[in-house]
C-alpha cells in the first residue's frame, strides 16, 4: 500500500491511499447493527485499490442482510475528497457507485411475505412457503449508491417464486430500479414494495406471466410508480394483455392498484 504522505503510526490515524494491492483470498464485512439486515460481507481476491477506485477482476460474493449476490469483475468507484483511510462519516461519504460486469446470481429473500403481499394465500391461511425474487442478466449491473438506483442490462431475467406456489417471471432487456432509501433502518415496511420506489423495464418487448394472477402482459415498455400505485405499459406496437380467458390488444394501459393489497385486481 503507498499512501499519499507519510505514514505517522502514533497519531492514530492514516493518510489516504494512493494506490495498493491485496493478494490472495480477500474478505470485507461491516458487522450487523443487531437487526440483521446492516451486515454486509464481501468474499473475493487479488483486491486493486487507488484514489479512484476499488476493484477486482476475480470472482466475488457478496452478501448485503440476507441479499446474495454472485459474479465476477466488481468495481467500487469513489466520490468526493473522501478516499480510502479518510475518517469519512459513513459509506456514502466513500462510495459513489458500483459495477459488476458479470452476475451469475442475485438472490433477494422476502421475509415474511411475497411481492404481492402479506403472505396469506386465503384469509386466514398462513403462507405455506417463503418468497423471494432473483434476478438474472447477461451484461453489467450498475447500483448509484447516491440515487439508490440499481440497473441491470441485456436479457434480464427478474422471477419471483413462493414455495408450493406458482412462479411469476419477468423478461426485458433492461431493467432499472430505484430503491427506497434501502440503508435507513428507521423507515416502516410492512411489505416488499415498501422498499422500491419505482421499476422502468424495456424491452422487445417485456414480457410478463403472472400465473398467480392467471395473466400475462407484454409491451415495449412497463413502468410502475410505487408512490401513485399506478402499473403503466406501452410501445409502438401496443400491449398484449391476457387475463382467464380474456385477449386484449391495447394501445396502452394504465392501471391503478390497491397498494395495502397489491394482489387484489
Amino acid at each position: 500500500i503507498k499512501f499519499t504522505e507519510s505514514l505517522d503510526v502514533m497519531s492514530g490515524g492514516a493518510p489516504p491511499i494512493q494506490r495498493g494491492r491485496l493478494i490472495g483470498d480477500v474478505r470485507m464485512y461491516r458487522q450487523s447493527d443487531g437487526s440483521g439486515q446492516g451486515a454486509l460481507e464481501l468474499i473475493t481476491s487479488n483486491v486493486g485499490i487507488d484514489s479512484q477506485k476499488i476493484w477486482t477482476t476475480e470472482s466475488v460474493e457478496m452478501t448485503l442482510g440476507t441479499t446474495r449476490l454472485v459474479g465476477r469483475d466488481l468495481t467500487f468507484h469513489l466520490d468526493g475528497p473522501s478516499h480510502p483511510g479518510d475518517s469519512g462519516g459513513g459509506p456514502a461519504t466513500v462510495l459513489d457507485r458500483m459495477e459488476l460486469i458479470y452476475l451469475d446470481e442475485l438472490v433477494m429473500p422476502l421475509e415474511g411475505c411475497s411481492i404481492w403481499g402479506p403472505g396469506k394465500h386465503e384469509e386466514g391461511e398462513k403462507q405455506v412457503g417463503a418468497a423471494m425474487v432473483s434476478l438474472t442478466c447477461g451484461g453489467r449491473v450498475e447500483y448509484d449508491f447516491a440515487l439508490d438506483y440499481l440497473s441491470l442490462r441485456d436479457s434480464v431475467s427478474l422471477v419471483h417464486h413462493v414455495e408450493g406456489k406458482l412462479t411469476d417471471r419477468f423478461d426485458c432487456e433492461t431493467i432499472e430500479i430505484a430503491l427506497n432509501d434501502p440503508m435507513n433502518d428507521s423507515l416502516e415496511r410492512k411489505s416488499p414494495l415498501d422498499w422500491i420506489i419505482g421499476v422502468v423495464a424495456e424491452g422487445d418487448p417485456v414480457v410478463a406471466k403472472l400465473p398467480t394472477f392467471d395473466a400475462d402482459l407484454a409491451a415495449e415498455r412497463i413502468s410502475l410508480n410505487v408512490s401513485d400505485s399506478v402499473l403503466e405499459a406501452s410501445g409502438s406496437k401496443g400491449v398484449q394483455l391476457r387475463r382467464g380467458a380474456v385477449t386484449a390488444r391495447l394501445a396502452k394501459l394504465h392501471y391503478r392498484f390497491d397498494a395495502q393489497r397489491p394482489e387484489q385486481i
